[in-house]
């Protein structure tokens, strides 16, 4: 049977343009307009409006205005605050899950989800490498069962997806996110949460440097 899908066209619309540019279909600095807008999705200019100011919250646009918007330009100083705030908020969520009383169901999802991301990077499936693994992240959110905790990450989360997925398009960048997940994982079955919390620090460190280093060198 066919699902009939109950989101309204303004959350049909917001949806797909926030999945193209976390993805970076539609990339960093790329003007929209709401006639562009209008045009493709063959609707009045209200849910294109509607979608585009959410999609401002969101954190993924400037400069919305009667006429559009343009994808968030990321500099530098906006790399480093955001790995630093997510760094905060993820070794918290992760902690919060690994101690709390659901942390060998918490365990499980994170090995499905390492399941996953070695399927997708064996077959050489990069996208979906991306997809498994800013899931794996989110798991901790999940598991945590603090909701503030997780609107807190929500918009810095967007940003960073943006980011994740402009370097982790790099085979070998995305084996390296692949081995640190392994670790983390190994770490947090041996029930060991405050060993987990400094290498999931290392991690994202890590990754914020693989980034600003592909910034430099003009590959980001």
């Amino acid at each position: 049977m066919r699902q009939i899908s109950r989101k309204t066209l303004s959350e049909q619309i917001h949806d797909m343009l926030r999945e193209e540019i976390l993805t970076q279909e539609i990339p960093c600095g790329e003007k929209l307009t709401i006639r562009q807008l209008q045009q493709r999705f063959g609707t009045s200019s209200t849910p294109v409006r509607d979608a585009m100011v959410r999609l401002a919250q969101d954190g993924l646009l400037d400069q919305v205005s009667n006429v559009g918007a343009r994808v968030v330009v990321l500099t530098e100083r906006d790399i480093r605050e955001i790995y630093s705030l997510c760094e905060i908020l993820d070794v918290a969520a992760l902690e919060g899950a690994a101690g709390g009383a659901n942390a060998a169901a918490f365990l499980d999802a994170l090995r499905a989800c390492l399941a996953c991301q070695e399927a997708a990077l064996g077959k050489g499936e990069l996208a979906d490498f991306h997809h498994h693994s800013d899931h794996f992240h989110a798991l901790f959110y999940e598991h945590a069962g603090n909701r503030r905790l997780a609107e807190a990450a929500e918009q810095i989360r967007g940003q960073l997806s943006i980011l994740t997925h402009r370097y982790q398009n790099l085979q070998r960048a995305s084996e390296i996110v692949l081995d640190e997940h392994r670790q983390l994982v190994r770490v947090l079955a041996g029930q060991t949460p405050g060993l987990a919390g400094e290498l999931l620090r290392r991690h994202i460190r890590h990754g914020m440097a693989f980034l600003l280093e592909g910034l430099e060198s003009g590959q980001a």
